[in-house]
């Protein structure tokens, strides 16, 4: 998996969801082929994303925020990815802060030509077509009014007069 790939190459984490018991046990025995620099760098959870909060507890709270996410489901769940399915409920769990950095890319894995929508709270930062299927990378969206900052440059304060004014003229 690319996750494997990134540990090889030196990553500073990796954490794997998987659902199935025999992949997360597949896994965990790559992992330890890699060594246990590899193991200590990893963690191979065992849970539902449906019902995950994306926050490992104890030790492995060290695995977030997550700067990189592969994410790749069964192509069948792409083709329902809208805002009322669940996997869209899940991508904008995975935006929140106290899951993902303010840098994170997602790598979306889909088959060639779907159709689907994405959460608001990812825009897309780039496409590949590759045989039968498309990557996609997506970061996260700056909220509205801190994008609106960005755009404008912060006015200039104008310097204060101390000198005191003069009295206001009246009229006797």
């Amino acid at each position: 998996t690319i996750g494997l790939e990134a540990l090889s190459r030196g990553a500073a984490s990796v954490v794997f969801l998987e659902k199935d018991r025999k992949a997360v046990e597949l896994l965990k025995h790559n992992v330890a082929s890699l060594g246990e620099e590899a193991q200590a760098a990893c963690l191979c959870w065992q849970t539902d994303i449906f019902r995950c909060s994306f926050r490992p507890k104890g030790d492995s709270a060290k695995f977030v925020p997550f700067d990189w996410m592969f994410f790749d489901p069964p192509f069948v769940m792409i083709e329902e990815l809208s805002p009322t399915s669940e996997l869209f409920r899940v991508l904008k769990q995975l935006a929140r802060d106290d899951v993902s950095s303010p840098d994170t890319r997602l790598v979306l894995r889909t088959p060639e030509e779907a159709q689907f929508v994405m959460p608001d709270v990812w825009e897309l930062a780039h496409h590949w077509p590759f045989s039968h299927m498309e990557i996609f990378i997506y970061r996260k969206a700056k909220p509205p009014e801190l994008s609106n900052l960005e755009e404008q440059p912060a006015p200039i304060a104008e310097p204060l007069d101390e000198t005191p004014s003069a009295a206001p003229e009246t009229e006797a």
